[in-house]
């Protein structure tokens, strides 16, 4: 295939070769080792955001995804095993959450049953204060 016509380079093309082959004279490999650092700070612990539209919002670095991957399995087996060597301890914790919880929520519907009584009242007493 010696015979075979070879197409010019666009300048571009010309200009990336160049860079390409002379890459090694204008950057040390200390800068580079930087500048590769600096890319991976950036791509997996800084947040990533998001722009959509007019909106934007950030997400979680990277690093999180992958560690939340790799360390799921280890975390869910120590959960377990704590789980099991700690009934007693669970139940405990658990039953008095619970009771924690329906004091809560008997407040909350004591509240809101009398809460329309209590707003007709406050309003009756601002109408009686405003007329004389």
């Amino acid at each position: 295939m010696a015979g075979e016509i070879q197409k010019a380079k666009s300048f571009e093309d010309r200009m990336l070769d160049r860079i390409r082959d002379s890459i090694g004279e204008l950057m040390t490999d200390d800068e580079l080792k930087k500048i590769i650092e600096r890319g991976v700070d950036k791509v997996f612990f800084e947040p990533l955001e998001l722009r959509d539209g007019y909106s934007s919002h950030q997400e979680k670095p990277l690093i999180h995804g992958i560690l939340t991957e790799i360390l799921k399995p280890q975390v869910q087996a120590a959960v377990n095993v704590y789980m099991k060597e700690n009934k007693d301890k669970l139940a405990e914790t658990i039953e008095e959450i619970i009771k924690r919880g329906m004091g809560a929520a008997l407040m909350d519907a004591i509240t809101w049953q009398f809460q329309n009584d209590l707003q007709n009242f406050q309003t009756s007493i601002m109408s009686t204060i405003q007329q004389r």
